[in-house]
């Protein structure tokens, strides 16, 4: 139902982590080309992809990620007890804060009706300042599997969901394997529309110090869009915080299409007004 893919943009000491997923959604009779699968864990620049076949699960994904930025979780430091009793902060890292949402969130997933499936896997990625290392773990919420992947990421770039195997049997005759050849090989998927994998691409680059969201330029049904997320870009508007890119991940400016909404801020009430054909 998914492909997504992370990699790092360099073998020897990387500055950045790169995550792309396709933006099919499918329950087996229809489908949808804009579902996002990738989500920043707010506050901090961290990332979840999901890769599973229970549609339903994204839902839960979206709320429990943004349930985080309720708790203490991703504010730096945690409070632990020591064995004297004393209260002390220590720092939260990728992995913490990884493992409460599988727990979390297996938790929910227990409570679904079966008909609407317990597979879920998520990659969990982000940038641990502790010890300056880039960090990535696999989840499994079915089986409540925790699983560091940051060694098998530092090799070759890894690929999970049910177009996984087809896109790493790409990867290994691509050379050289540059960020631009990765999200070849994920638009081969996408347009192959073959193991559940369609859509649009979606991707963030995850730094040391922050992150930047990739948009693309599409064609869908003869209409040019700009998709951020899988999701189209339907207002008129700069994008000063994410960089566009073209099918050869080129930089691109955004495309305008269908119907655009213009936005207005007048005082202390919005105006909005629609164009289209």
């Amino acid at each position: 139902m998914t492909l997504v893919m992370a990699w790092l943009n360099k073998k020897d000491s990387p500055t950045s982590l790169n995550i792309a997923a396709d933006s099919l959604l499918s329950d087996g009779k229809q489908t949808w080309q804009h579902a996002t699968k990738i989500w920043r864990v707010h506050p901090t620049h961290d990332y979840v992809a999901y890769a599973g076949d229970s549609h339903y699960a994204l839902t839960m994904i979206h709320e429990y990620v943004a349930l985080l930025d309720w708790t203490t979780v991703l504010r730096g430091s945690a409070q632990r007890q020591t064995n004297t009793g004393r209260t002390l902060s220590a720092p939260t890292g990728p992995r913490a804060r990884a493992r409460a949402l599988m727990l979390n969130m297996r938790q929910v997933m227990l409570t679904f009706p079966e008909s609407w499936g317990s597979s879920a896997t998520l990659i969990y990625a982000g940038f641990d300042t502790r010890v300056e290392r880039f960090h990535l773990f696999r989840l499994d919420l079915r089986k409540e599997e925790f699983e560091d992947v940051s060694c098998a990421l530092a090799e070759k770039p890894v690929c999970y969901g049910s177009g996984a195997k087809a896109a790493a049997k790409l990867l290994r005759s691509t050379c050289p394997l540059s960020t631009p050849a990765v999200i070849g090989v994920l638009n081969q998927a996408i347009a192959a529309g073959k193991n559940k994998v369609g859509g649009h691409p979606q991707m963030v680059i995850v730094k040391k110090r922050g992150s930047t969201a990739q948009a693309f330029n599409r064609d869908e049904n003869s209409r040019k869009l700009t998709v951020l997320f899988g999701v189209p870009v339907q207002f008129k508007s700069d994008l000063p915080r994410v960089q566009c890119r073209d099918a050869s991940f080129k930089l691109v400016r955004p495309s305008s299409s269908g119907r655009i909404i213009r936005v207005q801020q007048r005082e202390d009430q919005t105006a909005c007004s629609a164009e289209g054909p």
